[in-house]
């Protein structure tokens, strides 16, 4: 099984989450099936999508700035899903995304 951890730094929860949002977009969300990842600043060097267990049920390292995903294709059920992509800079960053 693959596994991810988020990594912090020394700014507060609520500057990261707008300094990400800003760099990575998950749209709609939540969603019922397909959705798109976009990133506005930085084009991406591997694209993970993991579920609450941890376990990767998504990877990409194609270099992208823009992909639509049809949950149903990758066995994607309810719940909540963490969006991880890292840039060419080695940049982590992470949004959520749920499925309904």
């Amino acid at each position: 099984l693959d596994s991810f951890e988020f990594k912090l730094n020394s700014l507060s929860v609520s500057e990261d989450i707008e300094r990400e949002q800003s760099k990575l977009l998950v749209y709609p969300n939540p969603t019922t099936n397909s959705f798109t990842i976009k990133s506005n600043k930085a084009v991406w060097k591997t694209l993970s999508i993991y579920n609450m267990l941890g376990v990767k049920v998504y990877d990409n390292n194609s270099v992208h700035n823009k992909l639509v995903i049809n949950a149903q294709d990758y066995s994607m059920t309810s719940g909540m899903y963490f969006v991880v992509v890292l840039d060419q800079q080695g940049r982590q960053y992470t949004q959520k995304l749920i499925i309904k």
